[in-house]
């Protein structure tokens, strides 16, 4: 039996309620509050309230579990409160002893608080431009019914219909970024393009409904939402807040006395986010932010907007020097977040607003880096927390135009060449060796990537921002081209934030040698990586680790997925490519190691898979060597269409290798004063020591797994 809350079960006495209130700034805020014997009885009640001026009812906070309101004021009257309780079991109502509404605070306001928000412009010139925000087309529409919408903001989730009111903390897809975006008001995207392309600007008298709603929940109910006043998520919705009072101002839609206070409420709430310092984290999402809050400048009252404008000059110039280096590298581990930032920098210069800042010339700096990070198919190179992508088999001329180019910069080295305008002979190497921030930053320190007419060792790419077993595996160690330990402690700062781990580059006229060396401290040893590459078709990857005590450790390559063909052979495999060339892979080690083929495993653990798009993932094979000891060298070599190519380890610090058929001969000295290689033309004939090495590894190599 549902009790009557005007009725008590404790001593006869009735838990009478009450409202009060009390007047902030330009807000009335009123709650519920029961006799001293019944506050234990809270939770077990829905509340709604009625709001009157003048004895008019002009508002109404529907039933639900939060036991106070807030209403906006507007202008001078007698307002009052009535509260409604019901037994969150039960659909009666009980407004009092008396069964009538009762009015228990009657506030009389002087002049109402003047808006922040001018009905005539406060700057010269047109309304503030589409262009000028950072709108995305998506997949959304208006929906069925009266006002509401069809949400789809990627193509990988269902449409959702938005229907006001909306419980704007929804999560129906266990899906992060679809919050994020709900409260990016990426909704009304559509709505914003769809009217500046057609010139129809009845359209935007549909944006007011979004708005109101989101006011209702958040500022009206006081109800939270995870993303609601998250960064970057305030700034974009600032933008579009701008845009809508803009267009009011300048006479191109109309709008109600309710909707330009309930605008006007909404700017000064964002200003109170967007001007505390504390929530600057000079970070890409800082970009939002910042432009958001400074177009709100453009329509608001002079001296808040002098305000904004002191607080972005002092925050603008630090945010490009946090998020890029003198040399336009983005610092947040991420090629993808190099062109994102690239595009948006590109966006917002079209304003003018922060050209005094040096924009231009940062995005001009940025922009040239951005270029070294196409590969010759056209995609980008997926390092970092960057969206992978499936090879483009279309493209007939590499993107770039260069001959055996180096780039090196912030930890990041590039080598390419356009193979003299052929797809197939074109080459790309990519290392990583930067870690600037935790942001975006996965366990792919000292990783690489290469390219020579097809894709051979690839990254796993982003996958997606989730807390599946598919991102927790993209963002660790052994999902890269790296070494990993058995040791406890590895995470994506394992190495800490170091900056550039790259230590020198040495060109030869057969190629280059990378040299790059981190230590992990808390897992007690030091990795040094030596790449020696060659744009005409071969790589050789020289790993050395010194360990405090001895450990298991191992050496990963991640071929691309169409790499599906591996035939074991004494001292390494040979695999078909696509193409319908072969590539070698051989290998050496200073003591006996084992060697595994893994594809698409999801236990014991997941490994073996590469994503080619957001919430995809696709399986790829994998060769782990592993290797126990404290003080070990690895060594493997990759060559196309070179069977007869060779790596011997000499000792744990010289190495011999044969490549081109024989026609090369390196020596690599791995000594205190760093890498030395020589070179000189010969093949190279297997030390006995050195086979028997090889014939060690053969007999521990593992079968193919896969699931």
């Amino acid at each position: 039996m549902v009790q009557n809350p005007c009725s008590s079960a404790m001593d006869g006495v009735p838990p009478l309620f009450q409202v009060e209130s009390v007047v902030e700034g330009q807000q009335l805020i009123s709650w519920v509050t029961f006799s001293s014997h019944a506050a234990s009885a809270l939770e077990d009640f829905h509340y709604a309230f009625y709001f009157k001026k003048d004895g008019i009812r002009i508002g109404l906070r529907k039933y639900s579990t939060a036991n106070r309101a807030v209403f906006p004021l507007s202008g001078e009257g007698s307002y009052s409160v009535s509260g409604f309780v019901k037994h969150r079991n039960s659909t009666q109502c009980y407004p009092s002893q008396s069964s009538r509404p009762m009015v228990l605070s009657t506030i009389r306001t002087e002049k109402a608080t003047a808006r922040i928000i001018p009905s005539c412009p406060p700057r010269p010139g047109g309304p503030v431009r589409y262009e000028y925000l950072y709108l995305l087309p998506n997949q959304s529409g208006f929906g069925p019914s009266a006002d509401s919408i069809v949400f789809k903001p990627r193509p990988d989730v269902d449409a959702y219909e938005v229907s006001f009111p909306f419980q704007w903390d929804m999560d129906p897809f266990q899906d992060e970024n679809w919050q994020a975006q709900l409260h990016m008001w990426r909704l009304v995207d559509f709505i914003i393009i769809d009217a500046e392309k057609s010139s129809n600007m009845r359209l935007l008298h549909r944006l007011m409904p979004v708005i109101r709603d989101w006011h209702r929940h958040h500022i009206a109910e006081m109800k939270s939402a995870r993303f609601a006043w998250q960064d970057m998520m305030v700034g974009l919705r600032a933008m579009k807040l701008t845009y809508i009072i803009s267009k009011w101002q300048h006479g191109i839609m109309s709008l109600s006395s309710a909707d330009i206070d309930c605008l006007d409420q909404l700017v000064k709430e964002h200003l109170k986010f967007l001007l505390n310092p504390e929530n600057v984290r000079f970070n890409n999402h800082t970009i939002s932010d910042l432009v958001g809050l400074r177009s709100l400048a453009e329509v608001v009252e002079p001296e808040t907007a002098g305000q904004i404008e002191q607080f972005v000059d002092l925050m603008f110039g630090r945010l490009m020097a946090n998020q890029f280096t003198a040399e336009g590298v983005h610092k947040e581990n991420s090629t993808g977040y190099q062109k994102f930032t690239v595009g948006y920098m590109q966006k917002i210069r079209r304003s003018g607003w922060f050209s005094k800042y040096g924009l231009n010339q940062a995005l001009d700096s940025a922009q040239k880096v951005l270029g070294w990070f196409v590969m010759p198919d056209g995609r980008l190179a997926p390092v970092g927390d960057t969206s992978g992508s499936a090879p483009v088999k279309s493209v007939k001329r590499p993107w770039f135009t260069s001959r055996n180019e180096v780039f090196s910069s912030a930890g990041y080295v590039v080598v390419r060449d356009d193979g003299g305008g052929s797809m197939r002979d074109s080459s790309y190497f990519f290392l990583m060796g930067a870690s600037h921030t935790i942001a975006h930053k996965q366990a792919d320190d000292l990783s690489f990537i290469w390219f020579h007419g097809e894709e051979i060792l690839c990254d796993p790419g982003k996958y997606a921002y989730t807390n599946d077993k598919y991102r927790r595996y993209v963002v660790s160690r052994v999902a890269h081209n790296t070494v990993t330990s058995s040791g406890r402690g590895d995470h994506r700062l394992a190495a800490g934030q170091y900056g550039s781990a790259i230590q020198a580059i040495q060109s030869h006229d057969w190629g280059h040698c990378i040299s790059a060396a981190l230590e992990f401290e808390k897992m007690g040893y030091v990795h040094e990586r030596h790449c020696l590459y060659s744009v005409d078709g071969w790589l050789l990857v020289v790993d050395r680790i010194s360990a405090a005590s001895p450990g298991d450790f191992a050496q990963w390559s991640h071929f691309a997925p169409p790499i599906t063909d591996f035939v074991a052979c004494p001292n390494g495999y040979d695999a078909a490519l696509p193409s319908g060339r072969a590539l070698a892979i051989r290998f050496a080690a200073s003591a006996p190691c084992t060697s595994e083929l893994i594809r698409g495993a999801l236990a014991p653990s997941v490994q073996g898979w590469i994503s080619e798009g957001y919430k995809r993932v696709k399986p790829g094979t994998v060769l782990k060597i592993g290797l126990n000891g404290d003080q070990r060298t690895f060594a493997t070599l990759y060559a196309i269409d070179d069977p007869d190519c060779a790596v011997q380890l000499v000792d744990p610090n010289m190495l011999v290798v044969s490549a081109k058929h024989g026609t090369l001969a390196l020596s690599v000295n791995l000594g205190e004063s760093g890498c030395q290689v020589s070179a000189t033309p010969g093949t190279l004939p297997m030390p006995e020591e050195e086979e028997a090495l090889a014939v060690a590894s053969a007999a521990t190599e593992k079968p193919l797994v896969s699931q």
